[in-house]
């Protein structure tokens, strides 16, 4: 049974969908995910880390955090996830201090990430606390209904951003669209 404080009780979280959503790229061109750009620094932990900054846990305290490409990411990134999505705490790099946060991990990926545990080049741990819900979508090429939806969205959207009309696909182009076989999938198709 429950008490509440003298305060009264502890008013309900507000739902994730109103919370911050923060996105981060584990792929290159870099040469990987810094821990730094996770966890945040302190002042002078880094070259050039002239005042402390928080990092993307920080950011996301409350909400989610969206890991783009999370199969790229470094073991030491990995381990510093694991942390999180475990105990929900992290470090600054060059603080002492263990720091807290509530989020939501949702990671994305294109790459078997089983097949990557079992050969030793994503940790095995960290998949199976992030496998609790997976949503496995299939490619693009086999959801041929798809694409022309997609690709009216994407003509209307790049219309706006240049404030123009979009005055449809032409038939031989939505054709050779849906004849494609999109090796890239969606992003391949926007772009």
């Amino acid at each position: 049974r429950a008490q509440a404080s003298a305060a009264g009780p502890t008013p309900a979280p507000p739902p994730r969908a109103t919370t911050p959503l923060v996105k981060v790229s584990c792929a290159p061109p870099v040469e990987s995910l810094p821990p730094s750009e996770l966890c945040g620094h302190e002042t002078g932990a880094l070259a050039g880390a002239q005042a402390r900054r928080k990092g993307r846990f920080e950011l996301a305290d409350g909400g989610t955090l969206f890991l783009d490409e999370i199969a790229t990411a470094s073991t030491e990134v990995q381990e510093k996830l694991l942390r999180v999505v475990e105990y929900g705490e992290f470090q600054r790099l060059g603080g002492e201090d263990t720091l807290t946060c509530d989020v939501r991990i949702v990671a994305a990926t294109n790459v078997d990430l089983p097949a990557r545990a079992a050969d030793g080049r994503f940790r095995a741990d960290l998949l199976d606390r992030l496998a609790f819900d997976v949503i496995t979508l299939a490619p693009l090429r086999a959801r041929p209904e798809d694409i022309i939806l997609l690709a009216e969205h994407f003509g209307q959207r790049i219309a706006r951003e240049l404030e123009g009309d979009f005055p449809g696909w032409s038939r031989e182009a939505l054709e050779a669209m849906c004849a494609h076989p999109w090796p890239g999938n969606v992003r391949e198709l926007r772009n």
